[in-house]
């Protein structure tokens, strides 16, 4: 179920689920959670979020706006997104 594309020139890997593997990938954070299959593909409909903990998403955010572009630099935006992120929210999530 995994999928290597763009191997010379820029690696990439892309990991393909089974059902199960998303109901319990997404059980964690909503309360309802329905897969199932539409043309080959996993498919899922989550309702009923549960609580989150703002370390939880400021982790998140760290990992998502500091990905490595090709070349090697990374996109250094984390500080911008988690004050974004707080101000929406009304949480200090650079503080977490």
């Amino acid at each position: 179920g995994v999928v290597l594309g763009d191997v010379a020139t820029a690696p990439k890997a892309q990991k393909f689920f089974e059902e199960a593997e998303w109901l319990e990938l997404w059980s964690r954070y909503f309360g309802s959670v329905e897969a199932g299959l539409s043309d080959g593909m996993v498919t899922v409909r989550c309702r009923k979020p549960v609580a989150w903990h703002p370390r939880d998403l400021a982790k998140s955010l760290r990992f998502e706006f500091d990905l490595p572009y090709p070349d090697g630099q990374r996109m250094g935006l984390v500080r911008l997104a988690l004050q974004a992120f707080s101000m929406r929210l009304g949480l200090d999530l650079e503080g977490v």
